[in-house]
């Protein structure tokens, strides 16, 4: 059956147009909407164009309109490399790879955060963005995630950055019998500071399950903020990954405020527009009309200057939001939270157990490679026993090994 998405129109200051944005079901393709959300806030002109005037959405037209605009961006990019032979080749040469991705937008994609980020050339937040996710960067729109460690606070930055490096690497590391050596660079001499570095890591994962730290946070924050000042081709609007959920997200200059797009359909006659990324808990965290000033669902709006003048962050400033749906928004919040971290808590136990199971296992098949070996060599346990007897009985050693191999 397809699927039938609601939009909601309100004015974006930003461009100073009237847009519309797709609204998110019930555990609906939060990949596929946060990206065209992405395009339409960035003014892309086909995305204005395709939403203009519709109350709802189908999945195979939304579908086929970004492959469309793929196909599209890979006829520019051939005949840009006809013009230019002998000019470096597009990572996206093969633009089938990137349409296959395309599907996976409305069933979820698989994202591997890095624990750390670099503003070096690559600007890389996850493994594979070259490939995975690299559907993001041809339509110009940056995955982010603040689910960041402090270098400041481990005990080996080489370790977590160049051998443990994201999450789900960790999760491979945590299943190895000696992970120090099959990492790769291991070796038995630093086997202390790995131990560390994965020790730093449990840690932070236990400290921050919804996939966002306080360093995280903070820097998102100075991420957009040194992004805007850097000039007009750096958009202040990208994709958030957190809580394995994927969002919108846009950095307001004028306020040094971070802001994520409302989707949920249920809000869809009220005038919350934006919610505030102030807080890891969301305690902070308010709600925001098209013109980013503090609101509540119901269309009142709070007697203060916050939004204009960044004063204030999400306390309400001179004004304090007493809305029930407010408080109502930021409760359910902090039950997902609370959900993910008792989820993520019960992967981990099952992961040990997995892992101990293993060893039990590799422990048991030792003992039986063991008895076998000694039943070979007569009991001794030495393949070596038998070297000085006849030739024949040689072969018959020899035999025996090929079938203990």
């Amino acid at each position: 059956m397809d699927e039938t998405f609601n939009t909601k129109a309100f004015h974006w200051p930003l461009n100073n147009v009237n847009v519309r944005i797709i609204l998110q079901n019930k555990n609906g393709p939060c990949p596929l909407i946060a990206l065209f959300n992405g395009l339409v806030l960035n003014n892309h002109a086909q995305a204005l164009s395709f939403i203009k005037n519709k109350n709802t959405v189908k999945l195979h037209s939304l579908l086929e309109f970004l492959g469309d605009l793929l196909l599209n961006f890979d006829s520019e990019q051939q005949q840009a490399s006809a013009s230019h032979p002998e000019g470096e080749g597009s990572v996206y040469d093969d633009i089938n790879q990137v349409l296959n991705v395309l599907p996976q937008l409305n069933t979820g994609l698989n994202v591997d955060p890095l624990f750390l980020h670099d503003d070096d050339a690559n600007d890389e937040w996850f493994e594979n963005e070259q490939h995975d996710l690299a559907i993001f960067k041809i339509f110009g729109i940056k995955l982010v995630h603040g689910w960041l460690m402090d270098p400041a606070a481990l005990s080996d930055y080489k370790t977590v950055k160049n051998r443990i490096r994201s999450f789900d690497n960790y999760q491979l590391i945590s299943l190895q019998d000696s992970p120090s050596l099959d990492t790769p660079g291991g070796d038995a001499n630093d086997d202390g500071d790995f131990q560390k570095g994965l020790q730093d890591v449990s840690q932070f994962l236990q400290r921050y399950p919804s996939q966002l730290s306080d360093y995280g946070l903070e820097y998102l924050l100075d991420y957009f903020a040194r992004a805007s000042s850097a000039g007009p081709g750096n958009t202040s609007v990208k994709i958030l990954f957190r809580n394995n959920h994927f969002s919108t997200i846009f950095y307001n200059p004028l306020t040094n405020q971070l802001f994520t797009l409302v989707t949920d359909s249920s809000l869809i006659d009220g005038n919350l527009v934006w919610q505030s990324l102030s807080s890891v808990t969301g305690d902070l965290d308010m709600f925001y009309d098209e013109n980013f000033q503090l609101s509540t669902s119901d269309g009142t709006h709070v007697n203060n200057n916050s939004a204009s003048t960044g004063e204030a962050t999400g306390t309400g400033g001179s004004g304090d939001v007493d809305s029930a749906d407010l408080k109502l928004a930021q409760s359910l919040q902090l039950q997902e939270d609370e959900i993910l971290a008792r989820e993520f808590e019960q992967k981990q136990q099952e992961q040990q157990q997995q892992r101990q199971q293993q060893r039990q296992q590799q422990r048991r098949t030792q003992q039986r490679q063991g008895q076998t070996i000694g039943q070979a060599t007569g009991g001794t346990g030495n393949l070596n026993g038998k070297r000085n007897n006849t030739n024949g009985d040689s072969r018959q050693e020899k035999d025996k090994k090929c079938i203990i191999c």
